[in-house]
């Protein structure tokens, strides 16, 4: 037994005197820093309590005193006589032992010596209700692979359209995983260049902080006994037996070594931040200067009047500039009004997929001619269904879940389909269209744009009355969403002012109704002992934390739509900086209840207790206290790693997956799922480049433990080094085999972000705020800087009023915003000065050379000149619409400025198509064959490159085969 306990029943009994070495004079309530095994308690007051923000300090206190200030001490150990905890969870009163309750907390039920929550029934019932969900949906899941497949031959046509949508080379082939430097290699534009270098770089800088913290581990040595065991239990006790002293030393000089390490790491972070942001800003000038684009023969022109679709816009434009750049020596391609359908969009987009599908005819006319055609081995089954009447009832219900996974939305019956409008209705929704008042002019080289430019901006230029306003452009035709470009700048921004206040809204409304009922609980749990973790009650609660993170996801994207941006690169920007920021924001309130469940603490007592000096969490006792240090650190790291730096990048390909597989049991299970629709729904999406903001908050997560004095610092930045590697690999192959053909020409992102990363630097200079104010002690090193700082918190009279423990977070906050705004400051200074040479190039290269290569260009991207040229102005080759995937479709016609042809190509993917469709029907037929008990199924047709029928599919062309295709073969 302890020295304590046998003194202490010496007293009791009238034995002998207290040891020499015994600290018998002891009074209640008073701070006592000794070895525990020295103190003898009086009578009054008889046990020992550990003081949890005072490194192995103690007190004696009453009984009903030792859970005053860490209620997860509160049990009065007569053996022991120090405050120990109950191991009975919601225990109040401990019995005859620690593993016997006497008497529970408010709110719980003593049933046989253990605490029972009064609220079970009504957990039953939630856990009962979430049991129902998840049958409900593997019902529909078992009932959609069960489904018979009456739509293969759409399904396959769309999963072939769905591969050939993806990125090829020059050669019509997908890059190559492995040796692919998508660091380098300009394949989608300079923007995806520049974000894998900025992922590349950032995995770099994580190595480097870890190795900086594993050398300071290395240096430190095992940690102290104090720095290992919680500030409750007897392990505590016995750890301050050992070596009091010299452990607080120990764990000073690793305060000490970590203040300067934290200070080498911001002043280096914010140096080589700032270097790499110069080096990227002249890395994109460069490769700008380097690559022949669209963007190098287009001006565009804005101020011109609002012209109806009555009148001959394009020609009136064409004589007009030609007319203007007579003097210039500057030869014009073509011209490529801008129009405000947003009010006609759906109608629009809808005749341009229904022009693309009549194009896929003409084509497969030719493809029939050629002699490519191949027959289909028809199954020899027919065509019936056996399925039960209730069953069949069962597959009515449930299809229409269908709706929510974006395929077989019940049709309007007001709505008009594009195969039911003839040729006057189509004209007379064009002809009530109006242009937005812009245009692009397209000139013949680089050399001739820029003597263009110069020209027209030498002297007003005037059309009908209206000053004109001519610039360079440096967006690409992809990239221009053309239905916003007749929108106001009032009007935009206005609707960006209304988005952004709803979305604040929105999110302090979800975190009320998601949150609230997690951190309720959390709440409520954090003064029953044993359950200061939430249980699997906190985990479900949180699983509402995640929905509510993706509805805020979704809300951000909804009001980037409707802002109306002209490019989606600023789209990009808008939703990255909304959806960073709303992450942050929601982080915050996940890190405070990471504070509640460190210390089991209520709100009040946790953050705002004033009343003592001894409250278990506040700022001071983090800092000055290695054990509460470690909880907190401990929990803050089980909330990083795995569930915010791994975790969701693991699971990302297999939702993905996931989803896709059910739209495609969902199309060819419905045959009112037409080819659009299906070719719609099973398209891979767009690369996008939101990761920056998952990356960043990370970052920022990662900087914030700093803060801590913490030996195994390193780990967590190896965990981050670990979690950019896999996302690094993971956007690789998404952008590479999981991403329709999308366009990132400006690097507007990537500074965005890059000035994003101030705000990972204010963190760290925050940390260093923090250990300043809450250091105990001079050391070598910092104790000028320290002696400064205390001095002025001591002396400033204003100081002295608002430095205390509780506003040091609000002057943490304030550093990080100054350094952000000196960081801001200082990239703009550079960017005005560090532009980047002007690399020489041939400007005389022609437009028709780079359309020849380029599929998209001014004129076909833009749906309404494509569908003016056939309808209006009735050309006798149109423009055909450019969509990725079908870019073997494109006529050339140079009066409109087309001269992209690649016919050969389409041709030799349709022949490959041709043969997968063979193979495929083969293994319906064994599959049918081989498998009696089965109730039929439609049989599998083969895929032709095109239907006679318009109505049910579509030209394939380049296809990377499916899983299926390649079982087959």
């Amino acid at each position: 037994r302890h020295a304590a306990v046998a003194t202490q029943r010496a007293f009791s009994l009238g034995g002998p005197a207290p040891a020499a070495n015994v600290t018998s004079d002891v009074a209640c309530m008073k701070h006592l820093r000794v070895h525990p095994d020295d103190v003898v308690c009086p009578v009054d007051c008889p046990f020992l309590r550990v003081e949890p923000t005072r490194l192995c300090e103690f007190k004696c206190v009453q009984p009903q005193l030792c859970g005053a200030d860490d209620p997860a001490a509160s049990y009065p150990d007569p053996e022991s006589m120090r405050c120990n905890s109950c191991d009975v969870p919601a225990c109040l009163r401990c019995g005859s032992s620690r593993r016997m309750c006497a008497e529970c907390q408010d709110g719980y039920d003593l049933i046989g010596n253990q605490c029972w929550d009064k609220a079970r029934k009504y957990w039953a019932a939630g856990y009962c209700l979430i049991a129902l969900v998840c049958s409900m949906g593997l019902l529909y899941i078992i009932g959609l692979a069960l489904r018979p497949e009456v739509n293969n031959e759409v399904e396959h046509q769309a999963v072939q359209f769905r591969h050939r949508s993806l990125l090829h080379d020059e050669d019509g082939n997908l890059y190559p995983l492995a040796s692919t430097n998508v660091r380098w290699k300009y394949i989608a534009g300079v923007g995806v260049m520049l974000h894998f270098n900025w992922q590349f770089w950032l995995a770099v800088y994580s190595v480097v902080v870890a190795c900086a913290l594993g050398v300071c581990a290395f240096y430190f040595g095992p940690r102290p006994n104090i720095m290992k065991i919680g500030v409750t239990g007897n392990g505590y006790f016995e750890a301050c037996n050992a070596e009091v002293r010299a452990q607080e030393e120990q764990a000073a000089h690793m305060e000490m070594v970590l203040f300067n390490v934290v200070v080498f790491i911001y002043i280096g972070s914010t140096i080589a931040s700032i270097l790499f942001a110069m080096r990227q800003h002249r890395f994109a000038h460069r490769m700008s200067q380097e690559t022949i684009t669209m963007q190098d023969y287009v001006l565009v022109v804005s101020g011109l009047p609002k012209m109806p679709g009555t009148r001959d816009v394009e020609q009136i434009l064409n004589d007009f500039f030609r007319e203007a750049l007579e003097d210039s020596g500057a030869e014009l391609v073509g011209v490529s009004p801008c129009w405000d359908y947003r009010s006609q969009r759906e109608h629009i987009d809808e005749q341009c997929d229904w022009e693309l599908e009549r194009c896929e005819e003409t084509f497969a006319q030719r493809f029939k001619v050629a002699g490519l055609r191949y027959s289909s081995v028809e199954s020899l089954r027919p065509v019936e269904s056996r399925a039960p009447g209730v069953r069949k009832r069962m597959d009515e219900q449930l299809s229409k879940i269908d709706a929510v996974f974006g395929v077989g939305a019940p049709p309007d019956p007001d709505h008009i389909r594009p195969e039911d409008r003839g040729p006057r209705e189509i004209r007379a929704i064009l002809e009530s269209l109006y242009t937005s008042g812009s245009a692009y002019i397209v000139l013949k080289t680089e050399g001739q744009r820029d003597a263009a430019l110069s020209h027209l901006n030498a002297k007003p230029l005037v059309f009908e009355g209206r000053v004109l306003t001519v610039e360079a452009e440096d967006t690409e035709p992809e990239v221009v969403l053309w239905h916003n470009v007749g929108i106001k700048p009032t009007e935009f921004y206005t609707k960006m002012a209304i988005g952004i206040v709803i979305v604040i809204i929105i999110i302090i409304i979800l975190d009320i109704v998601f949150y609230f009922p997690s951190v309720a609980y959390l709440l409520s749990v954090m003064h029953v002992a044993g359950m200061s973790d939430g249980g699997i009650q906190g985990t479900l609660l949180g699983l509402l934390v995640c929905i509510c993170n993706q509805i805020i996801y979704f809300l951000i994207g909804e009001v980037a739509d409707r802002c109306g941006f002209i490019s989606s690169d600023n789209h990009q920007c808008f939703y990255v900086i909304g959806y960073t920021f709303s992450v942050f924001f929601n982080t915050i309130i996940d890190l405070f209840v990471v504070l509640l469940l460190a210390q089991g603490y209520t709100m009040n007592q946790a953050i705002h207790a004033q009343h003592s000096n001894d409250s278990t969490m506040s700022t001071k006792a983090i800092a000055e206290n290695p054990s509460v240090n470690m909880a907190v650190y401990i929990k803050y790291t089980e909330y990083i790693f795995p569930s915010c730096l791994l975790i969701p990048f693991l699971c990302e390909p297999f939702a993905a997956r996931f989803l896709f597989v059910l739209r495609r049991w969902i199309v060819r299970s419905r045959r009112d799922v037409s080819l659009q629709e299906a070719e719609a729904a099973l398209r891979c999406p767009q690369f996008d480049l939101a990761r920056y903001g998952d990356i960043l908050i990370n970052v920022m997560l990662c900087c914030g433990t700093l803060a801590f004095t913490y030996r195994d610092l390193y780990l967590l930045w190896i965990f981050l080094f670990v979690s950019l590697v896999w996302i690094f690999w993971l956007d690789k192959y998404r952008f590479l085999r999981a991403s329709s053909q999308s366009t990132f020409c400006s690097s507007k992102l990537d500074d965005t972000a890059n000035v994003m990363m101030s705000a990972p630097c204010g963190i760290l200079a925050a940390c260093i705020v923090f250990r300043l104010f809450c250091q105990k002690s001079g050391r070598a090193g910092v104790e000028s800087v320290q002696i400064a700082w205390k001095q002025a918190v001591e002396h400033g009279d204003m100081l002295a009023r608002l430095v205390k423990r509780d506003t040091i977070v609000v002057f943490m906050i304030l550093t990080v915003g100054l350094h952000i705004f000196l960081h801001y400051l200082v990239l703009r200074k550079l960017r005005e000065h560090l532009q980047g040479g002007h690399v020489n190039h041939n400007t005389n290269v022609s437009y028709e050379t780079t359309a020849s290569r380029i599929a998209s260009n001014w004129f076909n991207t833009n749906p309404v000149f494509c569908l003016r040229s056939k309808y209006i102005l009735q050309h006798e080759v149109p423009c055909v619409y450019f969509r990725g995937g079908k870019e073997y479709l494109l006529e050339p016609n140079p009066e409109l400025g087309c001269y992209y042809e690649n016919k050969e190509a389409g041709l030799n993917r349709c022949e490959r198509d041709a043969w997968d469709s063979v193979a495929n029907s083969i293994k319906s037929f064994a599959k049918e064959a081989l498998s009696p008990v089965r109730s039929p199924r439609t049989p599998s047709r083969l895929p032709r490159c095109a239907s006679t029928s318009p109505h049910s599919s579509r030209a394939s062309s380049r296809a990377r085969r499916s899983d299926d295709d390649e079982e087959a073969r």
